[in-house]
């Protein structure tokens, strides 16, 4: 399970272990889509196939948080955002636990 708090990105595993992900590019990357997306919801399951442009502006947000000032979506794109979000997300938090773990 994922929490924000303080602005710090928490993961909870199944034995209640709390995590603190250290990365600063991706707490102003979940900023910057809670303002894009309003609720954000962390779930890997709703990782699904969609197209790589949804993938390229979550990408292009995290290398460049100022890509998202402006940005606005109607609600289907923003669906696919929050996909394209949650599989970057993960791919993120996967990527820090195994570096955190050796």
């Amino acid at each position: 399970m994922i929490e924000i708090i303080n602005n710090r990105i928490i993961l909870i595993d199944d034995k209640a272990n709390m995590v603190e992900i250290d990365d600063e590019a991706l707490t102003e990357l979940y900023k910057n889509m809670k303002k894009i997306l309003g609720d954000i919801t962390f779930d890997e399951n709703l990782i699904k196939p969609i197209e790589p442009i949804y993938h390229y502006i979550v990408e292009k947000i995290y290398t460049l948080p100022e890509y998202a000032y402006d940005a606005s979506f109607k609600e289907q794109p923003k669906e696919k955002l929050l996909i394209a979000f949650n599989k970057f997300f993960f791919d993120k938090i996967h990527e820090n636990t195994r570096r955190n773990t050796k």
